[in-house]
């Protein structure tokens, strides 16, 4: 059926409407605690793309170009979480911490995967290493604290000790 005048315009339009219905479903798959949080992991992105200006940032594979395409795109998120790291936090006035930068980097991944319809760094084995390492190099992520008080375990060893 070929759809003309009136009829092409309401189908557009129609379309339109649909669409625009599927691309907020789509934003809103996160619950709200995640929303700010992908919010700022956005608004890190978009300076980030303000940063390096001539860069092309996602590009979509084909049959062809898979594995250049693929390690392109996973390249771009490499050097967003290298950009990360040496970024002062507006809230903290510290340097990002590595557990963030991993978050940050995975929600960029998982938002442009679902907007653009392909996972921006499938199987992409460099990216992994490049977050381990980082992490692994805070000196921030490697503070635990030491655990006081009496525990579970305390009590049950004592009351074995008392039978």
């Amino acid at each position: 059926m070929i759809l003309t005048g009136d009829t092409q315009h309401a189908g557009k339009t129609l379309i339109n409407e649909l669409k625009a219905k599927a691309m907020k479903h789509l934003v809103d798959v996160h619950a709200d605690k995640t929303k700010a949080k992908l919010a700022s992991a956005l608004k890190q992105f978009v300076a980030f793309t303000k940063a390096v200006p001539g860069r092309r940032l996602f590009v979509q594979p084909n049959a062809l170009n898979l594995m250049k395409v693929t390690r392109r795109n996973e390249w771009t998120l490499i050097l967003f979480a290298e950009w990360l790291a040496v970024q002062i936090s507006p809230k903290t006035k510290k340097p990002i911490q590595a557990k963030s930068i991993v978050g940050y980097v995975g929600m960029v991944r998982a938002h442009y995967g679902r907007t653009l319809g392909f996972d921006v760094a499938k199987g992409g084995k460099r990216l992994p290493s490049v977050l381990k390492a980082m992490v692994r190099g805070d000196p921030r992520a490697q503070q635990k604290r030491r655990r006081q008080g009496l525990r579970g375990t305390h009590l049950r060893n004592e009351s074995l000790r008392g039978e």
